[in-house]
């Protein structure tokens, strides 16, 4: 779906998710906030495009502020600890599933100017 100015969306870590790249003129506002009780691990979810795998890292708040930048260019930085990688999510969407997903965003990336 598309969101406009003033919109805002909350879900679960786990919910396979991303954006396209800002092709507007102006910066994109993003504010992130995690929810993760004092026992358990906060983790970040990677797609691995070329292995069609998920890879689940275990990282701190302040690593992954820390870290924006790579994660913005899909890199994945080295203080990271990779946890487990496993088969892509299953979209519950009836009318898209995973491989949609992927190729919606490889032909979306084509029009990005060099």
């Amino acid at each position: 779906f598309d969101m406009t100015t003033g919109d805002c969306i909350a879900f679960y870590n786990n919910t396979f998710h991303g954006s396209f790249p800002n092709l507007s003129e102006s910066n994109r506002l993003v504010c992130i906030v995690n929810i993760v009780p004092d026992d358990l691990p906060t983790v970040y979810y990677q797609l691995n495009k070329e292995e069609q795998l998920t890879e689940e890292y275990e990282v701190t708040s302040r690593l992954f502020l820390e870290n924006l930048k790579v994660l913005e260019l899909g890199g994945i930085p080295a203080s990271f600890k990779l946890l487990s990688t496993g088969p892509l999510p299953a979209v519950e969407n009836e009318s898209i599933n995973s491989a949609d997903i992927i190729s919606r965003y490889d032909e979306y990336k084509k029009r990005i100017p060099a």
